[in-house]
Order: structure tokens, then sequence, then C-alpha cells
């Protein structure tokens, strides 16, 4: 049985270490959006548009760390 709880665990430290890198990939890939558009803010869509990428930015960066908090604490054994 513990060979079966072994490699669950390693399948969700895997997952989480997924979630991650896609999470940070989104995030870097909103930025540069958002740098793109930040000349055109003038213009009410883009303004419009830059807003709801700042404000899905914070909501990505917070996920990240929840994810990030929850992966250290399975790795040190803190979740069973």
């Amino acid at each position: 049985m513990s060979n079966i709880t072994d490699i669950n665990k390693m399948r969700r430290i895997r997952n989480m270490e997924k979630g991650i890198s896609i999470m940070e990939e989104q995030l870097r890939d909103l930025k540069a959006a958002t740098k793109l558009l930040q000349k055109h803010a003038e213009y009410r869509f883009f303004s419009i548009a830059c807003h709801d990428m700042v404000a899905k930015q914070r909501d990505i960066a917070r996920d990240l760390l929840q994810l990030r908090v929850r992966l250290d604490k399975y790795k040190n054994g803190g979740l069973e």
C-alpha cells in the first residue's frame, strides 16, 4: 500500500509542478500583452483590455502563490 501512496504523491507533485509552469507562462504572456497595449491605452477598447489583463494577472499571481505554498507543504510532508 505504501507503494501506491508514493506513486500518488509523485503524481500530485508532478501535476502541481506542471500547473505552476503553465501559470508562470500565462503570467509572462499577460505581462507582455499588457506592455504592448499600454501605449494604446488612450483608446477605450485597449484601456478596458489592459485593465482586464491586469486583473487577470493578479488572479493568476494569487493562484500561483497558493499553488507554490501547497506544493511546498506537500513536498515537506504536510499534506497526506
